[in-house]
C-alpha cells in the first residue's frame, strides 16, 4: 500500500514540473507580421506595418523590392517605415536578426514631380527666373517659386527628399562666391547659404544628396590644374561649411556631373582625362573616403559620354554620342557596368541635338528624362526613354514663344 501512495506522489509531483515548465513563456519571441497599412503609397509616405513581438531596441529592416526603407518608429505591435526615393511597387521583405521574409507586396504610386529652373530674357541677373514643375504629359510648366539672386545660371539642382527641398548651386556674378540656393517647394521660399569659398580660393562645380540627406559636393583648388587639389566634400546646408569626404587624384579638375547610387551608397562621377581622350567614372565610398577609377575607353570607338543617371535597381544610366558630334551622329541612352567601364544600349536615340544638358531618372514611373535644345529651332524638349523597352519621346516645352530658356531639370 505504501509502494503504490509513493508512486502517486512521484507522478504528481513530475506531472506538476512539466506543467510548470511548459507554461514559462519563450524568452525571445520571433516577430509576426500580420498586416501592413496602407498598401498603396507614394515615395516619401510613411506606412504602418502591424504585428506582435516587435522590440524597439532591435535593428530591423524593411525593403521594398530590394530598396531600403527609412525606419521612423519601432514599438512593440508597430513600425512605422518611410517609403524612400528609388522603391518601386513589388514585394515587401522584413528582415530581423531571426530570419528574412516577404510580408506582402506594396503598390507605389507615382507622383513624382519634375521641376527646372527657368530664366527669360537676355541672360542677365536681372531678368526674371523661376523654378517651375513641368507637365510630364505635355510640357507646360507653373511656377513654384521667384527668385532674386545676382546671377542667371544656376550649375546643377538636386531633389532632397528627405527635406523635401530642391537645392541648386550658383556664382555670384559680382563676387567669386558661391551659394547654395534652398527652395520648398510648397511655398515657393527660397534662401540662399554663402559658401565663403573665395577666402580658400576654391570652386565648388557639382552636388548630389545621399541616403540620409547629406549633401556631397566636388570641390577644388588653385587655378584649376590637374595637380591642385581636388576633395569630395559634405556641405552643411545650415551654414555652408564642409568637410573633407574623400581626396582625389586623377587627371583633370573638371567632373561633370555627380549621382548618387542608393543600393550601393557610393557617389559617382564622370570625367575626362586631359592627358588623353579617355572618358572615366569615378566612384568614391562616403563611409571611408576611397575612391576609384573606371576607364570607359569610349576613344576606341569615338564616342563621348555626357551625363549620367541612377534607375531603381543601382543600374548606372548615361547619354553616349559618337563621331563629331553633329546631330546626324548615332546617339544612345546606355547602361555602365560599373565594374569595368563596358556599356551595353539601352535606346537608341534620334533628336536634332547631339548635346542633352541632363539626365535624371524618374523611380515612380521608371523612365529617364533629359532635357535639350533642337539646333534647327530654339525650342526646347524635354526627352522621355523607357529603359526596359527602349522607346523614348520628346515633348516640346514651347519656349521660344515666351523668350525663356531651361537649363536643368530634378526629380523628386
Amino acid at each position: 500500500m505504501k509502494k503504490i501512495y509513493s508512486i502517486v506522489i512521484l507522478s504528481f509531483l513530475l506531472l506538476n514540473c512539466t506543467s510548470e515548465n511548459d507554461s514559462e513563456p519563450e524568452q525571445n519571441p520571433k516577430p509576426t507580421v500580420n498586416s501592413i497599412s496602407p498598401n498603396e503609397a507614394k515615395i516619401g509616405d510613411i506606412i504602418t506595418i502591424n504585428g506582435l513581438n516587435f522590440s524597439p531596441n532591435e535593428n530591423y529592416t524593411v525593403q521594398f523590392n530590394g530598396v531600403n526603407g527609412i525606419i521612423k518608429e519601432v514599438t512593440t505591435s508597430s513600425i512605422k517605415v518611410q517609403i524612400p526615393a528609388n522603391a518601386t511597387s513589388g514585394e515587401m521583405l522584413f528582415k530581423s536578426n531571426e530570419s528574412s521574409i516577404v510580408i506582402g507586396d506594396i503598390t507605389i504610386i507615382s507622383d513624382l514631380k519634375l521641376y527646372a529652373y527657368k530664366y527669360f530674357g537676355s541672360g542677365n541677373s536681372s531678368d526674371p527666373k523661376q523654378i517651375v514643375e513641368i507637365d510630364k504629359a505635355n510640357g507646360t510648366s507653373q511656377i513654384i517659386a521667384t527668385l532674386n539672386f545676382n546671377t542667371f545660371y544656376l550649375k546643377n539642382l538636386v531633389f532632397d527628399n528627405n527635406n523635401n527641398q530642391i537645392i541648386a548651386l550658383y556664382d555670384n556674378d559680382q563676387t567669386e562666391d558661391q551659394y547654395i540656393l534652398i527652395v520648398d517647394p510648397v511655398d515657393g521660399t527660397s534662401e540662399s547659404i554663402a559658401l565663403n569659398n573665395a577666402s580658400e580660393n576654391s570652386l565648388y562645380q557639382g552636388m548630389t544628396i545621399g541616403n540620409d540627406g547629406k549633401l556631397y559636393a566636388y570641390k577644388y583648388f588653385g587655378s584649376g590644374n590637374s595637380s591642385d587639389l581636388k576633395q569630395i566634400v559634405e556641405i552643411d546646408k545650415t551654414n555652408g561649411t564642409s568637410q573633407i569626404i574623400a581626396t582625389l587624384n586623377f587627371n583633370t579638375f573638371y567632373l561633370k556631373n555627380l549621382v548618387f547610387d542608393n543600393n550601393n551608397n557610393q557617389i559617382i562621377a564622370l570625367y575626362d582625362n586631359d592627358q588623353t581622350e579617355d572618358q572615366y567614372i569615378l566612384i568614391v565610398d562616403p563611409v571611408d573616403g576611397t575612391s576609384e577609377s573606371i576607364a570607359l575607353n569610349n576613344v576606341s570607338e569615338n564616342s563621348l559620354y555626357q551625363g549620367m543617371t541612377i534607375g531603381n535597381d543601382g543600374k548606372l544610366y548615361a547619354y553616349k554620342y559618337f563621331g563629331s558630334g553633329n546631330s546626324s551622329d548615332p546617339k544612345q541612352i546606355v547602361e555602365i557596368d560599373k565594374t569595368n567601364g563596358t556599356s551595353q544600349i539601352i535606346a537608341t536615340l534620334n533628336f536634332n541635338t547631339f548635346y542633352l544638358k541632363n539626365l535624371v531618372f524618374d523611380s515612380g514611373d521608371n523612365q529617364i528624362i533629359g532635357l535639350y535644345d533642337n539646333n534647327q529651332t530654339e525650342d526646347q524638349y524635354i526627352l522621355i526613354v523607357d529603359p526596359v523597352d527602349g522607346t523614348s519621346k520628346s515633348l516640346a516645352l514651347n519656349n521660344t514663344s515666351e523668350n525663356s530658356l531651361y537649363q536643368g531639370i530634378v526629380n523628386e
